[in-house]
């Protein structure tokens, strides 16, 4: 059972909902329609890399509403896992919706997303809400799904490609996170964070090793 008080979940998945659909709407007040869907689709098949900001690459409109369907993705996630609503998932969600300004899309996301559920069907007993920290936090490897999957060339192959290592990164994010606490001693606070570095190091050296150089990006 979740073990939230009803209350406090009800009260936290209505600020969620507040903050997500106000951005949803605020886009689409500031941008078009036809503006949103094109920047929407601009922002998902861009590398993401920073600095990636969405705003002076797509727009207002369709950075606030990838806004909005990132935090949804996330309060959607926590339900169907049945996990906390407490402060620990508030910094969660909202560092996942600060990030959706840059670096951070549905695409880019959900195999992040996947890789930790596959860690969990397979490779622990932990309970899948108490990973909800490499499932929120985790996304910090999003940029390395885009950058593979539309930074080196076009094709599916591409894309499949980024889907793949993105799953990978959150199978072994998962796995090494309560490992590299040692490294720090608990002088982290965002010990997802240096885990999250940790993968996208080995990343950047496994792709220059394939000479598949990652060009610097100042939007």
């Amino acid at each position: 059972m979740d073990s939230s008080p009803p209350l406090n979940k009800k009260r936290i998945s209505s600020l969620v909902l507040f903050f997500g659909l106000s951005m949803i709407l605020t886009g689409f007040f500031v941008s078009s329609p036809s503006g949103i869907f094109s920047g929407i689709w601009r922002i998902i098949t861009s590398p993401g890399i920073l600095i990636t900001d969405y705003i002076a690459l797509a727009g207002l409109g369709p950075t606030l509403v990838n806004v909005g369907l990132v935090t949804f993705m996330g309060l959607g996630l926590a339900c169907l896992i049945n996990a906390c609503f407490n402060g620990y998932f508030l910094a969660g969600i909202f560092t996942l919706a600060g990030f959706a300004f840059f670096g951070k899309n549905p695409f880019n996301i959900l195999p992040i997303f996947l890789g930790v559920y596959l860690y969990d069907r397979f490779f622990t007993d932990l309970k899948m809400k108490d990973l909800i920290a490499p499932l929120l936090f985790g996304t910090t490897l999003g940029p390395v799904v885009g950058q593979i999957a539309f930074g080196f060339g076009q094709g599916w192959q591409w894309v499949a490609l980024g889907i793949i290592v993105g799953i990978l990164c959150g199978v072994i994010l998962a796995a090494i996170m309560r490992h590299i606490f040692s490294f720090h001693m608990g002088y982290n606070l965002y010990n997802t964070g240096t885990s999250g570095g940790f993968v996208t190091t080995v990343n950047y050296i496994f792709l220059r090793g394939f000479r598949l150089e990652i060009s610097p990006a100042f939007y």
